[in-house]
């Protein structure tokens, strides 16, 4: 058991039934989880966020092809030189 350095923290760990962390008890025992039983919709930033996620994906996959075709580019000038000078 963790030492309380106020007395009137002593009751209300045992009433919450959660460990005490610097002379305050755990974040989850004193306030549920709510966001966990909302239902996504509901939220207001999600539809929001879900188009942000889209357009992130989406420049992810032009980055990726942008760079494969500039490195292939490299690699067919880099093998019609090497071609020409032997």
């Amino acid at each position: 058991m963790a030492l309380v350095p106020f007395p009137a923290h002593a009751s209300s760990e045992a009433e919450l039934g959660g460990e005490l962390m610097y002379g305050k008890p755990a974040l989850g025992t004193v306030l549920p989880l709510a966001g966990l039983t909302t239902a996504p919709e509901v939220l207001p930033g999600i539809p929001f966020a879900r188009g942000l996620q889209q357009a992130a994906g989406a420049g992810f996959l032009l980055y990726c092809a942008t760079a494969i075709a500039l490195l292939s580019i490299k690699l067919w000038f880099h093998m019609q030189r090497s071609g020409d000078e032997s």
